[in-house]
């Protein structure tokens, strides 16, 4: 498993990937949408009734003398009227005799509104289409219009002198109708539906990612600062910040984590890990205190180092006294071995922080505090450095700098994404290269 380098990447990452992460986190949401648009459309199309179409189609065409001229005006009258039979075909007079002449009990406006009219200029047709919840009566109207608007033309049409009608309308089809119904078109509307159901479970997913300022998943961590999650510790976060372990699987969960660190980096393994956290605590003193244990049951050498010299948090959890510690061994007051003091595990050590000293952040900065982590890290295969939370302390950033990997303890459920985000850019700004985050359940 490659390390993560936080100083040259983007710590919120960038274009469909980053829209992507909330959606693959809230996938069940939007599987919940899409099922339910697929059932409300299906329920609305068994309570729609169905409606079927009728079609009559009907050539115009206008009386010409021989010749190409004759022919050609005539083709240009009958595609002019057409225009003006089209109007004809939804008139009152049309319309009133079609209703008479096929016994519907229908008025004008209800046919009117059950018709409608097209034209092919290229064809020289006429389309009239109607729509009825009534297979009968769709096919009715259809062939009792196309009758009585070739009726009409040929009243239009017919000279004041008599003779042949100027132009005249003949049916090519009457009441044509549809196999099938043409509404509701279930193919279409569940097409429609998944659409706009995806349209809008995407939406929600993404709005609920800006809105949504706790990180509650692996998947939130990764989307603020591609940092890898190590471990997930099971169990209530309580019991983390009162410093116990929990449960069996959370004893697991840390061993399962120096497994983790031991392959983060195989060529080059990390041998001083600090561990911080964001804004409170967040469990990093018990997961600091746990990793040490865990690495020294496998039987190898560790020195926990509690690099909190403000407020100093390992002793009370180990039952060790707060003596003289880091603050005095990086000063120069005392030697570096008799600060270091036995534990009830034959390869692990501790040193506490110390007095509280003033200028804490300038201490750990230093080159003493670098090669003190050095001369430590040469004794022991580890050292674990625990160091407050960094946006509370000035010398959190400094304990974990000199680290050659820095743990993040997150809370989920109570670390915020803001909170973390502003870690990751404190963290970069101060040189930390390799990161990666211990994530636990929040406390009830």
């Amino acid at each position: 498993m490659p390390m993560t380098d936080i100083s040259d990447r983007d710590a919120t990452g960038t274009g469909l990937p980053r829209l992507a992460r909330p959606a693959r986190a809230d996938w069940k949401l939007i599987a919940f949408f899409l099922v339910v648009g697929i059932v409300v459309t299906v329920a609305l199309s068994s309570w729609q009734r169905p409606v079927y179409r009728a079609e009559s189609t009907l050539y115009v065409t206008a009386r010409a003398e021989v010749g190409d001229t004759d022919t050609y005006t005539a083709g240009l009258a009958a595609t002019q009227r057409m225009t003006s039979y089209r109007q004809l075909v939804t008139s009152d007079m049309v319309l009133a005799d079609a209703i008479q002449t096929a016994r519907l009990d229908l008025d004008t406006d209800q046919a009117r509104s059950m018709l409608t009219t097209s034209t092919d200029a290229v064809a020289a047709t006429l389309q009239i289409d109607v729509r009825s919840t009534d297979r009968a009566e769709a096919r009715a109207l259809a062939q009792a219009v196309a009758d009585s608007t070739v009726s009409a033309v040929r009243q239009i049409e017919q000279p004041a002198g008599g003779g042949e009608p100027l132009a005249a309308a003949i049916p090519v089809t009457r009441g044509m109708e549809s196999s099938r119904p043409v509404a509701p078109n279930l193919p279409a509307q569940l097409l429609l539906s998944l659409a706009v159901g995806l349209v809008v479970a995407v939406g929600l997913v993404l709005v609920k990612s800006r809105v949504t300022t706790r990180i509650r998943t692996a998947a939130d961590v990764a989307a603020v600062t591609r940092w890898p999650v190590l471990a997930e510790i099971p169990g209530s976060g309580g019991g983390l910040r009162r410093g116990t372990a929990g449960d069996a699987p959370a004893v697991e969960a840390f061993r399962g984590l120096r497994t983790a660190i031991a392959f983060m980096n195989v060529d080059e393994p990390s041998s001083v890990i600090g561990v911080t956290s964001c804004q409170s605590d967040d469990g990093a003193a018990a997961v600091a205190t746990h990793l040490a244990v865990t690495i020294a049951e496998a039987g190898q050498s560790v020195v926990l180092v509690d690099a909190s010299l403000r407020r100093p948090a390992l002793h009370p959890i180990l039952g060790l006294p707060s003596t003289a510690g880091l603050a005095e061994a990086v000063s120069g007051t005392v030697d570096l071995a008799e600060v270091l003091q036995e534990t009830n595990i034959p390869t692990m050590s501790f040193i506490a922080a110390g007095a509280a000293v003033p200028t804490a952040s300038s201490l750990l900065a230093s080159e003493r505090a670098r090669d003190l982590i050095g001369e430590l890290a040469r004794a022991h295969d580890f050292v674990v450095v625990y160091s407050p939370p960094v946006l509370l302390s000035a010398e959190a950033v400094s304990g974990v700098r000199w680290a050659d990997l820095a743990i993040v303890a997150v809370q989920m459920g109570l670390t915020t994404t803001r909170q973390l985000r502003r870690t990751a850019d404190s963290m970069r700004h101060a040189g930390v290269v390799d990161a990666a985050v211990v994530a636990s359940a929040a406390g009830r």
